[in-house]
């Protein structure tokens, strides 16, 4: 799910999304054999950008977060990856 909201030279984008992926993982514990597990993860992502476009020059910033989960028997496993950044520019 997305959206822009635009007012006069300004603007502001969220963008949403919700997935489900699998996954399949093969570990062994010490003194023990292979185990294989496999699983059903969700994944949650977010992303905003704001910013202003002139006549001769635009700037703004992006923000984006990744969320994804697993799981290896008893233990939960989330990694999140967040990253942001400005933008500068100059028509020409």
């Amino acid at each position: 799910m997305s959206g822009t909201l635009s007012i006069s030279r300004f603007y502001v984008t969220a963008i949403v999304s919700l997935g489900i992926g699998g996954e399949y993982n093969r570990h062994s514990v010490p003194g023990g054999t292979y185990k294989r597990d496999a699983n059903i993860i969700p994944d949650f992502d977010y992303q905003m950008a704001a910013g202003y476009i002139g006549k001769d020059v635009f700037i703004g910033f992006t923000a984006l977060n990744e969320n994804q989960f697993g799981r290896i028997e008893d233990l939960h496993i989330q990694l999140m990856n967040l990253q942001a950044s400005c933008f500068a520019g100059v028509f020409f």
